[in-house]
């Protein structure tokens, strides 16, 4: 099995300037633990995680409680969050 065959094509993506309450809401509507952070250029600098978020933001556990239900969802293979 090679990385492609398992990979998310066009992953959903944020900025290192974005509020945190925005990455926590798009982590919510696709269903993902981690979002990859890139610059103006699109170059990865960095990855979030739902964990950073909690740590530190204003998340409150409603909202971690929220995420993760959401990300936690079954789908079928092939299926985008």
């Amino acid at each position: 099995v090679w990385v492609y065959e398992c990979m998310t094509p066009n992953p959903v993506t944020c900025g290192p300037d974005d509020e945190a309450d925005n990455a926590l809401q798009l982590m919510q509507q696709r269903a993902v633990r981690r979002l990859p952070v890139v610059d103006s250029k699109h170059q990865i600098v960095g990855v979030v995680s739902l964990t950073d978020l909690v740590h530190h933001s204003a998340a409150t556990a409603r909202d971690v409680c929220i995420a993760l239900g959401r990300i936690n969802e079954p789908r079928r293979k092939g299926q985008a969050a």
